[in-house]
Parts: structure tokens; sequence; C-alpha cells
């Protein structure tokens, strides 16, 4: 059940302020070495687009990413789990599991015992009477592609949702680095996948269009600092936290740690996105926890923002854009929060 409720915000102007803009100004001449695909050279991503036919009438609340993570990971127990009751944590072969690698894992590094999940799950409109998803995994997770695809159509016989809405899959396409998308699966064929991921530097586009841009929030961001939801965009913040996300993703698959200095000049960098007018609403909605049996709180920023990089650092901001729209940015982005499209 969701209780959509609107607090307007007026449109308003944003400027960066004299000092931020000092700070801009500071950036050194070679931004480049801050190109996303530079700090994170081996960080393999994998984009999915997957309709679904309904077997009955469709009714479904008006989002729908946290059924589809909990539909996700019951799929993926029953297809890969030997066990029925023994806890994952004690399991011998954790290490190898697709819902242990998605749903479980954990980390001895300070400040990441819950670690950042390397896939994300956004429900697409609904369309000719499809219901579609959007699946985008990272990291490790792109070992396991095949058996994620297996899980979500394995999944249309467990039903989404509250009523259990049976679906059958229709088709899947795989994005391109050409950022064209590809069918690897149409009804009643297998699926066939030449290169299930790619790295994060063949899906980023270099034809970079003139700023400023505009930046649209397609799903509810949650920005959270200091422990407060915030009521106007921190893009600053917002690429501080996504980079961070990034680094442990590229760690976990094997990556390298950043030294303390090198997180220094990556943050400094990350705190000066430019500028931006923001025309945003804070969407106030709940969704129901069975596992914490309550509603927990959901709501967002939605909405629109022009942002303009500073001079001579466009095509590297251009490039981390593209990134925020491939991982979302926020909270709740395994559930589709946070859709940045560009």
């Amino acid at each position: 059940m969701y209780y959509p409720k609107w607090r307007n915000i007026p449109h308003a102007s944003f400027p960066l302020p004299t000092d931020r803009l000092m700070t801009m100004n500071a950036l050194p001449a070679d931004s480049e070495q801050f190109d996303p695909a530079l700090l994170f050279p081996r960080l393999r991503v994998g984009a999915y687009r997957l309709a679904f036919e309904p077997r009955s009438t469709i009714n479904l609340p008006p989002y729908t990413g946290s059924a589809w993570r909990g539909l996700l990971g019951t799929a993926l127990k029953h297809l890969f789990c030997p066990w029925e009751k023994k806890a994952c944590r004690q399991c011998l072969v954790q290490h190898s599991c697709p819902y242990y690698i998605l749903y479980e894992e954990t980390s001895h590094e300070s400040g990441f015992a819950d670690v950042p999940r390397p896939y994300i799950l956004c429900p697409l409109p609904e369309e000719k009477g499809l219901i579609g998803l959007e699946l985008t995994v990272a990291g490790k997770a792109c070992e396991f592609v095949p058996g994620i695809l297996a899980a979500c159509e394995s999944a249309g016989q467990i039903g989404l949702g509250r009523g259990r809405l049976k679906f059958g899959l229709k088709f899947i396409l795989q994005k391109l680095p050409d950022g064209s998308w590809k069918e690897i699966y149409g009804q009643g064929e297998s699926i066939s996948i030449e290169q299930a991921s790619w790295l994060l530097a063949d899906l980023l586009d270099d034809s970079q269009p003139p700023p400023p841009w505009k930046i649209e929030l397609a799903t509810p961001m949650r920005l959270r600092k200091n422990g407060r939801n915030l009521d106007t965009p921190d893009w600053s913040w917002a690429f501080i936290t996504l980079g961070m996300r990034l680094s442990m993703l590229a760690y976990l698959a094997g990556g390298e740690r950043f030294l303390p200095e090198q997180w220094s000049n990556i943050k400094f960098f990350l705190s000066s996105p430019g500028e931006s007018n923001d025309y945003v609403s804070w969407y106030d909605w709940k969704r129901y926890s069975s596992r914490q049996k309550r509603h927990v709180p959901m709501g967002g920023l939605v909405g629109s923002s022009i942002v303009r990089p500073s001079e001579g650092t466009e095509a590297v901001w251009w490039r981390w854009w593209q990134t925020a729209h491939l991982f979302h940015m926020g909270k709740g982005v395994t559930m589709g929060l946070g859709k940045i499209d560009i």
C-alpha cells in the first residue's frame, strides 16, 4: 500500500556560493584524471531490459521496486540454494552463489559492513500491456548474469506483489557499447548472451553535448546527510556517495582500494559538480516491509535540474552524469530509486 503525498518546493535557483566557485576555479588542469572510467578501470557493468506478459489483469501499486527485489531474491534461492534452513553465512559455497552475492554478502572493511549491492531493479512504465523491468548488474554480479536472468524468468511462476501476479517472460534486451539495445531472448527461444557485461568505459558515450544539461529525477532520489533527508538536491553529496559506492563495488570485484590521499583528491573533485537550477518536489510515500512488518518511509525528490559544470571540466562531468544514469543516486537504488535521466 502506498500513500502518495506531494509537498511542493517553489521553482528556485540554487547558484553555488562564492567560496564554492573559488574551489571550482582551483580544480587541477588535468581534471581528466577523475574520469570514472580511469578511476574504476576494471569495473564491469551489464544493463538489461526485460518485458513480461501478465497472466491476468494488472493490478499493481504505483511503484514496485521493493516487490521486484523480494521476488528476485526468492527466485534465486529456489534456483540455486541446495539447503532449506542453513544460514547463508555458514554455507561453504556462499562465494559462488548468486543469491549470497546479491543479497547477503558482508565486508570486514571499516564503514562497509553492509556492502553496496551490485544490482539495480528499476520497474519501467507499462507499455502495450507488458510489465517492464530494467536490470543493471555490476562488479561480482556480472559473473552470474545467466543465473540472474534465469531467476527473472522463473519468478513469473511465483508472482509479483501481494496479489502474486503471475507472468511470463516475453523478451530481454541487452545494452551494447554503441548505446543500442540488442534482443538476446524472444518468447520460445533460449537466452543468447555473447558477452554478459562490459567495462564501465565501454558504456560511456564521448559525444558530449554543450552544457547546460537537463537532469530528470525519474524516480524519487533519497539523499540523507548527517542523519536527515535533504529536500533540495545536494549534487556534491550525491556524487561523493556515488563515488564511495563505486569504489566499494570495484574493490569487492577484485580491484584496489584508494589510498587516503587519492580518495581525498577524488572527493575534492566530486564536491564541485558546478552550478544548478533545481525544479523539484518531495514525493512522500511508504512501502510495506514484510520483514519489518511495518510501513517504511521511502520518499524522495522528483523533478528536474539544469546543471552546468565549471569550464574545462565538461568532458569529465558528462561521463560522471552518464555513470549516475547507470548506477542511480542516493539510497534505495537496488529497488530503482534515484534514477537519473540526462
